[in-house]
């Protein structure tokens, strides 16, 4: 598979961190797919296994009953071995291989057939929404990691505790369907809060608006030909998240 988007980590229960992976199922003869695997650990896998996007890698994965939505796969860990990196224009021609939806589009037809991942050009970003999280919320969430963390380890590496971000990041956009009066998703791409954690020491003064100019006016402005890819929550799927953004430059 080629994954193409790492969702930032996740506290499973109080005994695991755990990171979703979302990427292209990718084999000889047939076309591309979409493919999820949860739960990965990501920050606990070996060097050797820890994969990039947009890094081929083999996985052997099951089926399994406590995520029925049609895409997702448990991974077996101990089976990655990784591959090449893949550039463009490969990049390009395998999104452009897969079906492009409308929001709008995706959301019924999750309706219908349990879709839970898609690929959607935007007509019109709108905005880059950045909101404080509730700080109850917050709190309760670090002393979670920090529990997680500090928990005795057979085998593996000890890790410092995840790092809470304390913002929403999410995009009011347009899609391409007729009929559609505006989407608001949250992004959860572990590149943006990677870059909130790195950029609040770097930038202290003026970081937020960094972020803001990145993943709105770069990534969404007027020479891109920007892709969000999108996926559905296992609780609530109705509700899509952005997962990750791909934003080559237009032919």
């Amino acid at each position: 598979m080629v994954p193409v988007v790492k969702a930032y980590p996740a506290l499973l229960g109080n005994s695991k961190e755990v990171v979703c992976v979302a990427g292209f199922q990718t084999e000889i003869l047939t076309p591309p797919k979409w493919i999820r695997l949860f739960p990965v650990p990501y920050r606990d896998l070996d060097i050797e296994k820890q994969f990039a996007k947009w890094q081929m890698l083999t996985i052997d994965v099951v089926k399994t009953s406590k995520d029925r939505r049609p895409e997702s796969f448990l991974p077996l860990i101990d089976s990655i071995k990784l591959g090449r990196s893949v550039k463009e224009p490969e990049r390009r021609s395998i999104v452009d291989s897969l079906s492009h939806s409308s929001m709008c589009e995706l959301i019924r037809k999750q309706q219908i057939d349990g879709t839970s991942l898609g690929i959607v050009r935007p007509r019109k970003v709108l905005d880059l929404l950045i909101e404080p999280q509730d700080p109850g919320a917050i709190e309760k969430h670090k002393t979670r990691a920090s529990s997680i963390s500090s928990q005795p380890k057979l085998f593996g590496k000890s890790l410092n505790p995840l790092e809470i971000i304390p913002h929403r990041f999410l995009y009011s956009y347009l899609c391409d369907d007729h009929t559609c009066n505006g989407h608001k998703q949250g992004i959860i791409d572990w590149e943006i809060g990677a870059a909130y954690r790195n950029w609040r020491t770097k930038y202290p003064i003026d970081f937020i608006d960094r972020i803001k100019k990145k993943w709105l006016d770069e990534m969404c402005g007027p020479s891109k030909d920007t892709v969000f890819f999108v996926g559905n929550m296992h609780q609530h799927p109705s509700s899509f998240l952005i997962l990750g953004v791909y934003w080559p430059k237009k032919l």
